[in-house]
């Protein structure tokens, strides 16, 4: 228990009343070295207990901070990995699926990890199936068939679309001869 209290500061106060009872009773009988150098002892007891109490804040913060950060990270995380759970599962568009997921209701096993993803997604499937599945378009007409090249004479292309072409050709153009 006094090694915990030394730890954490928590017997600090009594014993501060304690030392400062002992300073009181021999103050009377203590001659003005005893009494300077008891003050000195009471004074440094009294900024050893603020420097005490001002750690104790600053490791009480540093620890909120941290479960913050934390929880952030695991938040993003289950995101990412629910995400995933409905991609695989079909979803057309994650982020609506996502907002019918209750994460309230997601399960972690001994290592940290998700394990109901599936489940819960299964569970907005079965609700909302339009959320799955291919995309379904209103149009009923084919679209037009693609344009093919129109042929053209050679003497119509501009020299570069001729070299072009002929390359193509797999022929030479310095052998042929253009008028």
């Amino acid at each position: 228990m006094a090694e915990e209290d030394q730890k954490t500061g928590a017997g600090l106060a009594p014993g501060r009343t304690e030392l400062g009872d002992l300073a009181a009773k021999l103050a009377v009988s203590a001659d003005a070295e005893t009494k300077a150098f008891l003050a000195s002892v009471l004074k440094a007891s009294e900024a050893q207990a603020a420097d005490l109490a001002a750690v104790r804040k600053s490791l009480e913060a540093s620890e909120a901070e941290r479960k913050s950060a934390e929880r952030q990270a695991r938040d993003k995380i289950l995101q990412s990995d629910l995400r995933a759970a409905a991609k695989d599962a079909g979803a057309m568009n994650a982020a609506d699926v996502l907002a019918f997921v209750d994460v309230a209701q997601v399960a972690f096993g001994a290592d940290g990890a998700p394990t109901n993803l599936a489940d819960l997604v299964k569970g907005v499937r079965d609700a909302k199936p339009y959320l799955f599945g291919a995309a379904n378009t209103s149009a009923t007409h084919t679209p037009p068939p693609a344009k093919t090249a129109e042929a053209r004479h050679a003497s119509e292309l501009k020299p570069a679309e001729y070299n072009a072409r002929l390359r193509e050709l797999g022929v030479d153009a310095s052998k042929i001869r253009r008028r």
